[in-house]
């Protein structure tokens, strides 16, 4: 279930640029046992998902693929 709630909610995360520290501090303050939460970010081709479980928050970092035409531009 907490797979699909991240699927669906996705909005904020993703929809703007940059996110104020109040935002991003309001949606992990918000988070249940076992949500996740993404946010990408562009700036590093990197996103990093946080995972709230009962008494303790992962955090896991990820490189996102790389535009195709830019990979297949390299020499």
């Amino acid at each position: 279930m907490s797979g699909l709630k991240m699927l669906r909610n996705p909005k904020d995360p993703i929809r703007f640029s940059t996110l104020s520290a109040n935002e991003v501090q309001s949606q992990i303050s918000a988070m249940y046992n076992e949500d996740v939460i993404v946010y990408m970010i562009r700036a590093q081709n990197a996103a990093v998902a946080m995972r709230k479980l009962e008494s303790e928050t992962i955090f896991e970092s990820f490189e996102i693929s790389p535009d195709p035409a830019a990979a297949m531009g390299t020499k």
